[in-house]
């Protein structure tokens, strides 16, 4: 579960936080989050019934979503509405069900992660096609990996990204000095056209993996051998995740998972070291920054803000004022 803080004071709103927002949002465990909430609203609930206060819309929408907790169908589905900002007890409310058809509850949450409703029709189709071609793309060995990384609720999501690189780097034993030959030696005919499902695809999608026991189908949405490496990178995060059996996309949403993995394919195609020692102690110019992405065969904001995460003195250089931006290529 997400949470962020809200980014200014209301001068309507008596509450105040104590401390100062966060560079990143929160991360609670939901296991752990959601009893607490029913006991407040349980209690609140309790509280007004022994005042005899009226509180018939607020009772009768909790007697609904505890109807929802109870029954695996409904609360897969208002989890999905709750995805794509809907109102799943709403009768207005667009019937999600017509476009999950043929597509897994895990690859449908991705993509509804990612889109809105106005898109998740087209986006669907587009997948329910793209997944029929996937696997005849290319093979990851993925048992080859290890154990796949453990998360951690208090490291924000791009150090998990970041760690699991350094990790698999190691395991593979794959040269820090020669990112480009990693890459390959890494995802091998992942970074080709031959897992290239389109080269355009839906705005919200960067590719899909179908892991199946020790291996995983990789595919990508990519115009350009720079994309092709960045998502199959994404990719094979995602299928390293992954349970057997299991499809799931990659994506421009920012869900923990998705973060992590585009964390961690900047880490494998342009490592932080790797730039800082290539820069040394005089910095990057654009020029520089061109150039390397141009060595690395890697997109050019990737290699920019993996070398500002590295130390890297950045001359003359401007910045986004978002670093998660830095992970979307």
């Amino acid at each position: 579960m997400r949470l962020d803080w809200a980014p200014l004071e209301s001068e309507y709103s008596p509450l105040k936080f104590l401390t100062s927002a966060p560079v990143e949002p929160l991360q609670i465990a939901r296991d752990s989050l959601e009893p607490a909430l029913m006991d407040l609203v349980e209690s609140t609930l309790a509280r007004l019934t022994s005042r005899s206060l009226a509180h018939s819309d607020l009772a009768d929408n909790w007697s609904r979503v505890r109807e929802s907790l109870e029954s695996p169908g409904q609360l897969a589905y208002c989890m999905s509405a709750g995805r794509l900002g809907l109102d799943p007890y709403d009768p207005d409310s667009p019937d999600i069900g017509m476009f999950a058809d043929d597509l897994s509850e895990d690859l449908f949450n991705d993509l509804s992660d990612a889109t809105d409703i106005s898109n998740l029709q087209d986006a669907s189709r587009w997948t329910r096609d793209a997944q029929a071609a996937l696997d005849g793309c290319p093979t990851l060995d993925v048992d080859a990996f290890g154990a796949a990384p453990k998360d951690d609720l208090r490291m924000p999501a791009g150090e998990l990204g970041y760690r699991s690189a350094v990790t698999l780097r190691k395991r593979l034993g794959l040269d820090i000095n020669r990112p480009v030959e990693a890459v390959d030696e890494f995802v091998g005919a992942g970074v080709s056209k031959l897992a290239v499902l389109s080269e355009i695809g839906p705005t919200s999608l960067m590719g899909l993996v179908h892991r199946t026991n020790g291996v995983a189908h990789l595919g990508t949405v990519a115009r350009s051998a720079r994309q092709r490496r960045f998502r199959a990178c994404a990719a094979a995060f995602i299928a390293w995740c992954s349970d057997p059996g299991d499809v799931r996309a990659g994506t421009y949403a920012f869900t923990r998972r998705q973060q992590a993995s585009r964390a961690f394919a900047a880490e494998m195609v342009a490592p932080r070291q790797y730039l800082a020692e290539r820069a040394k102690d005089r910095g990057f110019t654009e020029e520089d920054i061109e150039d390397e992405a141009g060595l690395l065969i890697a997109p050019h904001d990737t290699v920019l803000w993996q070398a500002w995460r590295g130390g890297v003195s950045l001359l003359g250089v401007d910045l986004p004022r978002n670093p998660r931006l830095g992970l979307l290529d």
